[in-house]
């Protein structure tokens, strides 16, 4: 199944994602590519009266590591809380889930980006329509995905995406953790070894 035919019939979409393995981890690659490149357009090709963003202060790869740990960080923490409740969902299934439900964000970024450049200032209403549009789109595939993958109910997948957001929160205190202790294994090396040039 292609993401577009899931995105205009999500139940049937999802439900035939899982019971007959019909995502594609090929569709999921070109998806995330994509969704780097909405990205790109939305700092670069916004126009200038809705755009904050300074091209040199752009760092693709600080990006690409951003949205990457964010899609792979949520499918990590789906598959764990997932063993936790005895899903059904496989890892690759719930990997191909959450891509395809980002289509619907990817496709009204990318609107949003060439309506900001034929619009004035007092339109801005249009654009936050659209985005908010493509938030809710992409949280309502997400949440039929999830039943669907892990063959929940509503108030059990509720549930599940709660624990979820508790786990990415807690993968990213780690993250900020092992952070601060390589930094302060630095700092101590780099005084280590000046204090051993002052003493030879």
């Amino acid at each position: 199944l292609n993401p577009f035919h899931v995105m205009a019939h999500p139940f049937a979409g999802y439900e035939a994602m899982k019971d007959e393995h019909m995502g594609s981890v090929w569709w999921s690659l070109g998806l995330l590519a994509a969704l780097f490149l909405s990205r790109m357009m939305t700092l670069c090709y916004t126009g200038f009266l809705f755009n904050d963003y300074r091209l040199e202060e752009i760092h693709l790869f600080a990006e690409f590591a951003q949205l990457m740990a964010i899609v792979l960080g949520f499918v990590i923490c789906s598959w764990a809380v997932g063993t936790l409740m005895d899903s059904e969902g496989h890892f690759y299934e719930m990997f191909n889930a959450t891509v395809y439900a980002l289509c619907p964000y990817i496709l009204t970024q990318i609107a949003a980006v060439l309506l900001s450049n034929i619009i004035v200032l007092r339109e801005q209403a249009f654009l936050t329509a659209l985005n908010a549009v493509g938030g809710y789109l992409t949280a309502a595939g997400l949440l039929i995905g999830i039943i669907k993958t892990h063959k929940f109910t509503f108030g059990k997948a509720i549930l599940f995406i709660l624990l979820v957001l508790v786990g990415i929160l807690f993968l990213l205190f780690l993250f900020l953790m092992f952070y601060s202790l390589v930094g302060q294994l630095g700092t101590f090396l780099h005084s280590l070894y000046s204090e051993l040039q002052y003493r030879l």
